[in-house]
């Protein structure tokens, strides 16, 4: 270039020029670069450029690995690509400030891909001056950010789901023991705040296990042979107590460092329902016992209180055998008591319901209880006491099963106390109970309490604490509350007392009107104990007996003809049927008939008197068995029987018997 015959002018004006293109060159290199290396990174990153009205005037080539638009289909206005999500709300806001000059911090978008998607972006933008510093353009670099955000969502999620779970959940550094996280669930029933429990090791709630018993429980996690562990043990909180625990433990890791992961299930409802189970099935399995013996025993019973009353009619009362056939006649009533006491939980044991007032039967029990007693009764009953439907005879007898024990424990006397009070019972109660309304029955003493070995078996069969006793009393009471829907529980202290809470269901239901048959006593005429001799006033009539034992057919027919009755006897249904059938065409009808409810073998009462009433609509039938709970025997007259004889029976109750029906139509 000649610049000789250039002018001055014309050479600073291309001085000029050529410093203006350097400077734009240099401008440029930076960008290119920049522009360059985004594009390069296609996965995550696009960079763009749109002038002051929001058009892109640029998009990198990377867009379409992210967004799935080419270049070119993206040059419009930037808001045509936005989703209805609130987070866009402030992408108009960011960008005005933009085009005012005002650099803005990292914010999110979340834009549509081409596909029908949705992509979360993190855009960083800054304002592009001309030389007059007016913003002419805004450029920027957008980050896929889409998985992570899906992550973090998870990982919230998962926290969440962590922090509320019902269960109790530890996450613990696997060499130091030390908590790194306990969940709320885990908190609220340990009472330790996340703070205090930071400053813990497992170790410190778990009190059945020492370092190294612990080192060994989880030495298959640590050595990849196992890769979840379960075992049970318990768990100390922060007041000292103790909760019976199942855990579940993994190793894994958290925050970058080998953790266990404890999964802890409260199973102290479930271990209690696991003892109530337990205690239903062994009186369950001597119910089953009960069943099977208790037709025999009460059948040799009868034989046995028969050939007494025999002998006392044959005996001068004035001599001393008298007095030892006496004896031995009480003797058998008492094996009845405890026959009837077996009876109660064996499968034949169910309860006959009725309305009953729960604070006339607590009243009665406690009186008749604590008669001839050192003890004091205190009796506190509150008004408006629930209703329930229940066996009036079964629960007295727990009441004073109950009041007997705590007597019995307090020999030098005191006081006994019986509440009886409407309670509420809820879920959270840990008691075997369905919700809720319950009367609940306390009786407490202060006598010599009962050690915490003791209380584990003090309603099996069997189990007493008592030089005598037969210790069925609590097994009993356990097996009648239970039967009639409620639960009883006992606390105890050694040189403190006892106290036993009865929960009963209560009902809904009015208490039936009483009719005129009720109010009476259904007896025509009490037959006096103290018979001349031992030989009670009778009533003749013509008597049939079915039953399978020989001995007790002998024994009640002997009976019978010294009270003047005339009997024959049967062993079974068939012949009863076929007796009575012959006797009833002839001139020599049955006055009355006597079935026994179960024949081994053959056909027992209740088949039987089915077939009599074909027979004869007006015939009349006692049923009688040793099994005094059975339905039948319960509402006999549902079944078409006019009496009941429970065995063991004594004489005197047979006479009455007899003569109520045999003259109940005369």
């Amino acid at each position: 270039m000649n610049y000789e015959k250039k002018t001055k002018g014309e050479l600073i004006s291309e001085l000029k020029s050529l410093k203006s293109k350097v400077e734009h060159f240099e401008r440029k290199q930076p960008e290119e670069k920049f522009r360059r290396l985004v594009e390069n990174l296609q996965d995550n990153y696009f960079f763009y450029a749109h002038n002051i009205d929001g058009i892109f005037t640029y998009i990198s080539p990377s867009l379409t690995n992210i967004l799935g638009y080419s270049a070119e289909e993206f040059l419009t206005h930037y808001s045509e690509y936005l989703t209805d999500n609130p987070i866009n709300n402030a992408v108009e806001g960011h960008t005005e400030l933009s085009i005012k000059g005002i650099k803005q911090p990292p914010y999110e978008v979340e834009i549509y891909h081409k596909g029908g998607t949705i992509r979360s972006l993190l855009v960083q933008e800054v304002p592009v001056f001309d030389d007059n510093r007016n913003v002419i353009a805004v450029e920027g670099i957008a980050q896929d950010i889409t998985e992570r955000k899906r992550t973090e969502e998870q990982i919230a999620s998962k926290a969440h789901i962590l922090e509320e779970s019902l269960n109790e959940i530890y996450i613990f550094d696997a060499k130091t023991l030390r908590f790194i996280h306990v969940n709320k669930a885990a908190r609220l029933n340990l009472g330790y705040s996340e703070e205090e429990l930071r400053s813990h090791t497992a170790l410190d709630l778990k009190p059945n296990f020492t370092s190294e018993s612990f080192k060994e429980l989880v030495a298959p996690l640590v050595t990849g042979k196992k890769k979840k562990i379960q075992f049970t043990t318990v768990h100390r909180r922060k007041d000292d107590s103790l909760y019976d625990v199942e855990a579940h433990l993994q190793l894994s890791t958290f925050q970058s460092k080998p953790a266990f992961v404890a999964i802890i299930l409260d199973i102290t409802n479930r271990r209690k329902m696991e003892e109530e189970l337990i205690k239903v099935q062994r009186l369950e399995s001597i119910g089953v016992f009960a069943s099977g013996i208790a037709h025999d025993f009460n059948n040799s019973l009868q034989s046995m209180l028969g050939y007494i009353s025999l002998a006392k009619i044959h005996t001068n009362p004035n001599e001393e055998i008298y007095e030892f056939l006496e004896e031995a006649g009480n003797a058998v009533l008492q094996a009845k008591s405890l026959t009837r006491q077996l009876l109660t939980f064996s499968k034949g044991g169910d309860p006959i319901k009725e309305i009953i007032s729960v604070s006339e039967l607590v009243t009665d029990s406690a009186k008749f209880a604590s008669s001839g007693s050192s003890v004091k009764c205190d009796l506190l009953i509150q008004e408006c006491l629930w209703q329930i439907e229940a066996d009036k005879g079964q629960l007295s007898q727990v009441i004073s099963n109950l009041f007997i024990n705590a007597d019995q424990a307090m020999e030098e006397g005191g006081i006994i106390k019986i509440l009886a009070e409407n309670i509420n019972v809820i879920e959270n109660d840990l008691l075997p109970l369905q919700e809720g309304r319950y009367v609940r029955i306390t009786v407490e003493d202060y006598g010599t309490g009962i050690s915490q070995e003791q209380l584990q078996r003090i309603f099996d069969p069997y189990f007493t604490t008592k030089q005598e006793g037969s210790g069925l009393g609590l097994a009993t009471a356990y097996s009648i509350v239970k039967k009639h829907g409620g639960h009883i529980t006992v606390d105890s202290e050694i040189g403190v007392g006892t106290t036993f809470h009865i929960h009963l269901p209560a009902t809904q239901k009015e208490t039936p009107k009483e009719t005129d048959t009720e109010k009476t006593d259904g007896s025509d005429q009490k037959y006096s104990e103290k018979m001349d001799a031992g030989k009670p006033a009778t009533s003749k009539g013509r008597i049939l007996i079915m039953d399978d034992e020989l001995k007790i057919r002998t024994v009640l027919c002997k009976l019978l003809r010294i009270l003047d009755y005339d009997v024959d006897s049967v062993g079974e249904g068939s012949e009863a049927i076929r007796s009575y059938k012959n006797a009833n065409s002839s001139a020599k009808p049955f006055d009355a008939v006597i079935l026994d409810l179960t024949i081994p073998g053959g056909i027992g009462g209740k088949a039987t008197i089915e077939r009599l009433l074909e027979i004869d609509p007006e015939v009349k039938a006692i049923v009688s068995s040793g099994y005094e709970n059975d339905p039948v025997m319960t509402d006999h007259i549902k079944y078409g029987f006019k009496s009941v004889l429970s065995k063991p029976h004594e004489i005197y109750e047979l006479d009455e018997t007899l003569q109520k029906i045999i003259t109940l139509s005369n």
